[in-house]
């Protein structure tokens, strides 16, 4: 999301004026604090292919968790329980409803447990065949990180969904009282909510179309709805993003996204503080005074 903003800033969020590279090397510095993804996907791999196995043992009907923190399994591989008729029922279900909560959960919840069942096949595969299972687990880096980043937007679809509709429920009031949202504040959250799956799920389009699940009206009709809620969202953007309260502390004291909207001024102001040009005796650059001074101050110039 930096990077594009960045992108549609031009030129101005190339420089450090805008505040948006600050933001960016700090927002990259979380990734390496929080652990990186070489060391992050093997382990959550793990942690679902357990729900896999407990689902095996099981008989494939429901989970039954021996081990200590079996809620938090259960909790976080549910999708694991879903029949193939429910999510065939979902994928169906695309064509009018690609932005049904439920809908979206079921198809993005098809694709994870999919992806779950074939890595544990092709890690069962290569066990049976000779191949030591630390080895066999390390050399699947790539279906590891497909399954994980699959786990992981479901449950982060799964989370916003659940919050808006605890919204609703409570009639936009939340934190005890101290948050009162009006009925255009939810209605604007809830397609946030949609577009959010809407895109997710043309993420996985490939995903589902690779195992024969979704063909490509199924696709066309996601590609429509993004299409249709991006539409539907704009006249809020603005509003959303200013939902997060950001001061311009935050923003890196940038100069294009200043509250008051005085960009120019801004601008012209931030390059007042380079050394270059805080130098009037040219002690910094000495050709400045030699070369370019006599031209300042003309009446054609244009510095």
């Amino acid at each position: 999301g930096i990077e594009a903003c960045r992108k549609l800033c031009g030129g101005h969020g190339y420089s450090q004026a805008s505040g948006l590279p600050e933001i960016s090397n700090n927002y990259l510095a979380l990734c390496t604090l929080e652990g990186t993804q070489q060391v992050l996907e093997p382990q959550t791999a793990r942690f679902i292919l357990r729900g896999v196995a407990a689902l095996h043992a099981a008989g494939g009907g429901g989970v039954a968790y021996s081990e200590k923190g079996a809620e938090v399994y259960a909790h976080y591989t549910s999708y694991l329980t879903m029949s193939e008729a429910e999510g065939m029922e979902a994928v169906n279900a695309l064509h009018g409803s690609s932005d049904e909560p439920t809908v979206q959960l079921a198809v993005l919840g098809l694709r994870a447990k999919t992806l779950a069942l074939d890595v544990a096949m092709s890690l069962h595969k290569a066990v049976e065949g000779g191949v030591a299972e630390k080895a066999a687990f390390g050399g699947m880096g790539i279906a590891l990180g497909k399954l994980t980043r699959a786990h992981s937007q479901w449950v982060l679809l799964r989370d916003v969904v659940n919050g808006v509709a605890d919204l609703q429920a409570s009639r936009g009031t939340a934190h005890g009282g101290a948050t009162r949202l009006g009925g255009a504040d939810l209605a604007a959250l809830s397609t946030l909510a949609g577009l959010m799956g809407a895109v997710l799920l043309e993420e996985a389009v490939a995903d589902l179309c690779a195992f024969g699940l979704m063909d490509g009206s199924g696709a066309k009709a996601i590609e429509a709805k993004v299409d249709e809620l991006s539409v539907r969202l704009t006249p809020d953007a603005i509003a959303l993003v200013d939902g997060w309260g950001f001061d311009d502390a935050h923003l890196g004291y940038s100069a294009i996204g200043s509250y008051d909207g005085d960009v120019y001024r801004r601008l012209f102001d931030y390059a007042q503080q380079e050394p270059l040009n805080a130098d009037p005796d040219g002690t910094i650059t000495p050709s400045y005074k030699q070369h370019l001074a006599r031209l300042v101050g003309r009446p054609w110039s244009k510095l």
